[in-house]
């Protein structure tokens, strides 16, 4: 009978954690914008193959038991994972959006938060 309300409650932690790991990917994110010249492709590699972003959406990842989606051009990204308990989407984006955005999944290719 307590196995229930423990199983959302350990979800919702890990939610938590999740939404903190994707303000992570913002944060790092400028970095890497800075150091490549105000860009989020160093010519080399976008901003969602760096090393360190998939780092941070694995542990994403981890936590929510689902995929997350990168999407980087020049001058902008998105990133966002449907969460466990609420079955929303969580994005981050280059113009500072950190959020729920709703059950519907960002459009493809989309480098802006809805």
């Amino acid at each position: 009978i307590v196995l229930t309300p423990l199983n959302i409650s350990r979800n919702k932690a890990r939610d938590a954690s999740a939404k903190t790991t994707m303000s992570d990917i913002r944060v790092y994110a400028d970095v890497f914008h800075t150091n490549n010249g105000y860009s989020y492709d160093n010519g080399v590699a976008d901003l969602c193959a760096d090393s360190e972003i998939i780092k941070l959406r694995q542990a994403v990842e981890s936590e929510t038991g689902n995929p997350t989606t990168c999407e980087s051009v020049h001058s902008a990204y998105a990133v966002w994972v449907e969460l466990r308990v609420s079955s929303t989407y969580f994005c981050v984006d280059s113009v500072g959006f950190s959020g729920d955005v709703g059950a519907t999944e960002p459009s493809a290719g989309s480098t802006q938060c809805p």
